[in-house]
This record gives structure tokens, sequence and C-alpha cells, in this order.
């Protein structure tokens, strides 16, 4: 591991500092940079975060201790609410003293996600945060969680991915994530490191689908091309295979964007999975309303 198990110890020492807080690597790095461990380069901030992301794989520094800010997820819902119609209706009745609209009106709040009882789990991964509004469009219309990754996702950003679908019962459903990135080499790269690291977390198989950009959708929709960065230390391998050119994902025409982001999802929603859990709905708020109309009758004066 070479400098950056120098690294390690001092980086142990300035997380005990600060016990019970969450840096981030940027914060620890400017520890480094006043303890005189490192001048303020990129160069060294590349090498602490290696080392902390090395520390992190072997346990010796808990992936707790460090948060990345940067990098947010977006929308969702929990996909594994187990309220039932009685939960809803008592909760009401606790709240019936001070309003009583509350208790009459509550059986419209009893709801189940829009993922209840379906085969598989869905959440779309994106390469550029510049495009999550537009990609909004699409995902908040099917309560699937986004997480545009700015790149390479950190380990942190990871981590937090892996606490959310560690709740995922695998024994009922399949774990998909819908990928899109661009078509060079670093946008074709990432969903390999996306698969790789999410393996390090042993969930078992994980169906990471490349889902734009394509070159199938760059032909189809005449995407301008552009040259290859040829200082990345990839750049070799492929411009060999694909020449001296590259594609963004943000050359598609916006609605025609949104459009593949919809069709995507869709293609992994059951659709009489989807029609249960309207029946479900209706069948609970139906249940909430009798036990309303019985509360009243019970409690008149």
């Amino acid at each position: 591991m070479g400098r950056q198990s120098k690294l390690i110890p001092i980086a142990q020492q300035v997380i005990a500092q600060y016990a019970g807080m969450r840096l981030t690597v940027r914060q620890i790095f400017y520890r480094f940079v006043s303890m005189g461990v490192f001048p303020n380069t990129k160069s060294s901030y590349n090498s602490l975060d290696k080392a902390l992301t090395i520390a992190r794989q072997r346990g010796l520094v808990p992936f707790e201790a460090i948060e990345d800010r940067v990098r947010e997820f977006i929308g969702g819902e929990n996909p594994f609410s187990d309220e039932t119609p009685d939960d809803v209706f008592n909760n009401a009745v606790g709240e019936y003293e001070s309003a009583e609209e509350t208790l009459q009106d509550s059986w419209q709040d009893y709801y189940l996600p829009y993922w209840y009882g379906q085969p598989k789990y869905v959440e779309v991964w994106l390469e550029k945060d510049a495009l999550a509004g537009v990609f909004q469009q699409a995902t908040d219309n099917y309560n699937v969680c986004l997480a545009p990754c700015r790149g390479y996702p950190s380990l942190s950003f990871l981590y937090e991915a892996v606490k959310r679908l560690n709740h995922v019962d695998r024994g009922e459903k399949e774990i998909v994530i819908l990928y899109f990135g661009d078509f060079d080499m670093r946008g074709v790269d990432i969903q390999r490191h996306l698969t790789e690291s999410l393996d390090f977390f042993d969930l078992g198989y994980i169906n990471v689908k490349r889902v734009a950009l394509t070159k199938q959708q760059i032909t189809e929709h005449s995407l301008p091309p552009q040259p290859s960065k040829k200082t990345d230390t990839m750049a070799k391998g492929w411009i060999e295979t694909h020449g001296d050119v590259a594609w963004e994902l943000d050359a598609l025409d916006p609605h025609v964007l949104v459009q593949i982001i919809k069709e995507a999802i869709e293609e992994n929603i059951d659709k009489p999975t989807l029609e249960i859990r309207k029946r479900a709905i209706d069948s609970g708020r139906e249940q909430i309303r009798q036990k309303i109309k019985e509360y009243f009758n019970e409690n008149e004066d």
C-alpha cells in the first residue's frame, strides 16, 4: 500500500479528535495540511482520499466516520412501510380532541408505497449531477430514488446506498440499478466501478444496467461527437476501440431523455402487482371509513 499505509494512523488520530462528528475527506485533508503533513495540492488530496478508501475497506476506519456532503440521494420513498389501516385510524383518534376533521378525513392518509409487492426494487443512478433536474421529472413520477454520482461515486456515497439497499428483502425482490452516463472512457468505466464497489459490500447480485448513453441511441438520434480526452490515462484503450471520439448524455434532447428514463423504469414494473396495490389501498381506506363511522356512533351523546 506504500505511502497510504503511513497516512492511515494519522487519519485515525484526526478522526479520534472529533469523536461523534462525521467529517468529510476534505475536512480531514485540511487537518493534515495544518499539521504540516501535506502541502495544499490536488495530488496530496487524492493520496489521502485513496488512503481513507483503503482504510475503510479494511475496517481500519469506520464507514460512519466520514460523510459525503456533495453527493445526495434525491426522492424515492420508504418501500418497506408496514403501516396498517388500524395504525392510521388510531393515530387519527389520538389527534381527534384538537381537530375533528383530522379523524373524519384520516381515511385519505392510508397509503402503500408505489413499489409495494413489486418483484423488483429500482433506483436510477446518474453520472452527472447537472442533469438531476431533468431526471427528477421522470423519477418523481414513480417514487424512485435518484442517485447523482458526480463522476465516480465516493465510498461514503456507496455506503449510504448500501444501508438503504440492505432493507430490501432479497428473498422477495431483485435490486435493479438503472445507470445513465456519457459514452466515453469514464462514463463507461463508472458502471464497472459501481458494480465492483457494491460487490465489496456483499449485498448479493445487483443488476446494474446501462440505459444510456448507448451506441444505438447515438446513431438513432444523430448525436454530435466530441474529441476524447487524450490526456486521460484510459484514453489509449478507448481510442483503439472506439476511435478519437466521445458522446455526452447531455446531447440527447431533454424530452427524449425523460422518455427513455420513464420507459426504463416501467420495464421493471409488474402491472398486475400495481393493480393489487391499488385495490389494497382502496380496501384499507374503506376499513378506516367504517371505523370512523363506528367510532362516532359509539361516542354520540
